[in-house]
């Protein structure tokens, strides 16, 4: 039987208690100890602690150099607008607002805002994923309603009877498949240039603002961390020192 010092008890290699040694193999990791040396008997065997050094360090030099990618990026946050009046009069105008952000000046937009003002004044605000086409509307109070189903101009003509538009004229679905168009369009940022002859222009614009990407870099961080304990958590985990019971078993 291996006698070592009895301050030394444990498989330098797994942590497996010395004491229950009947020869140089180790039973549980199949080292034989005279290689891989006799360590100290603690809960959590001190082979982890080089484990756990190397996985810091890997997670620091990734995180680095991830980070260190994400602020040499500028990320850009778009926007347009544009502002159409009926040649009619049937209502007094239609406003349109898109955002969208990424990584160039040229990014989609994905989010459109179209806020139309009625004959008597009354507004109706709709909310467009111009990816999806999926939409809310607002109620009297102005509060959400979210819709199922897809944008069409037929839901588009519903949602601008909301605002006290007659849409049983003839100019009244027209109105709506230019506006669904004037929307549709602008995902690509094409926002101006959709035709819509039943419409003057009332102007618009379009800009960016630009800065580091801060949400992208704080999420990679916290992705990390949570990485980070994840595996340290499972390096403890194996190195951990058997209970007694399990050891003679072992042995045995």
């Amino acid at each position: 039987m291996v006698t070592p010092d009895r301050h030394f008890l444990a498989c330098g290699r797994c942590g497996f208690t010395a004491e229950w040694l009947r020869e140089f193999t180790c039973p549980r990791c199949q080292c034989d100890v005279r290689h891989v040396g006799i360590g100290r008997d603690f809960d959590v065997h001190p082979g982890a602690a080089p484990a756990i050094t190397r996985w810091t360090f890997f997670i620091i030099v990734i995180g680095g150099i991830t980070v260190g990618v994400l602020f040499t990026l500028k990320h850009y946050d778009r926007h347009a607008q544009r502002y159409l009046a009926p040649l009619d009069e049937s209502f007094r105008k239609v406003e349109i607002t898109a955002q969208g952000s990424g990584f160039s000046k040229t990014c989609s937009l994905d989010e459109a805002t179209v806020l139309l003002v009625g004959p008597d004044r009354r507004r109706a605000a709709l909310f467009v994923n111009t990816r999806s086409m999926r939409y809310q509307t607002n109620d009297q109070r102005l509060r959400m309603i979210y819709r199922p189903g897809r944008l069409t101009p037929e839901t588009l003509l519903a949602w601008m009877a909301t605002a006290g538009v007659d849409v049983s004229t003839p100019t009244a679905p027209k109105h709506a498949s230019e506006i669904f168009n004037v929307i549709r369009a602008t995902r690509t940022g094409d926002i101006k240039s959709p035709p819509a002859p039943s419409f003057r222009s009332g102007g618009g614009g379009e800009g960016y603002g630009a800065g580091e990407p801060t949400e992208i870099i704080n999420w990679v961080l916290v992705t990390l961390l949570a990485v980070w304990i994840a595996r340290i958590a499972w390096i403890i985990h194996v190195h951990r020192r058997p209970a007694p019971e399990t050891k003679l078993a072992e042995a045995a």
